[in-house]
């Protein structure tokens, strides 16, 4: 078995938008969470997780000094702009990985690292 743990510490997470308020994660939450009922009919327990965590301990890669959370309001932020159906195909990768983190790890390692991964991607 691989250790998924190999590349930490190997690469760096730079994001576009930081220091975005806790009032203003919220809003994009729940539009997150309402366009995922409305356009999907699923959010992953993953996802909602990295919501409930936001700036606590388990979203932080102490490797990169970064939080999950604050790599899923980039990625929201970058996507604001894109259609309906291109929202619809992000948000169901999202979803597919943190359904994959949820059942095989939850480390803030394992959170950042598929969503940058995603952020990069976009």
């Amino acid at each position: 078995m691989i250790d998924v743990h190999t590349f930490d510490k190997q690469y760096t997470i730079k994001l576009k938008f930081d220091n975005i308020s806790i009032e203003n994660k919220n809003k994009l939450y729940k539009w997150l969470i309402t366009f995922c009922k409305i356009n999907i009919n699923y959010i992953s327990p993953g996802l909602l997780l990295i919501i409930d965590d936001t700036r606590k301990i388990n979203n932080l890669d102490t490797y990169t000094n970064v939080y999950a959370d604050d790599i899923l309001i980039n990625i929201l932020l970058v996507i604001m702009n894109k259609t309906v159906e291109n929202k619809i195909s992000i948000i169901k990768l999202i979803n597919e990985q943190m359904d994959d983190m949820f059942n095989t790890g939850r480390c803030p390692q394992g959170r950042t690292t598929r969503l940058y991964q995603i952020y990069t991607g976009l």
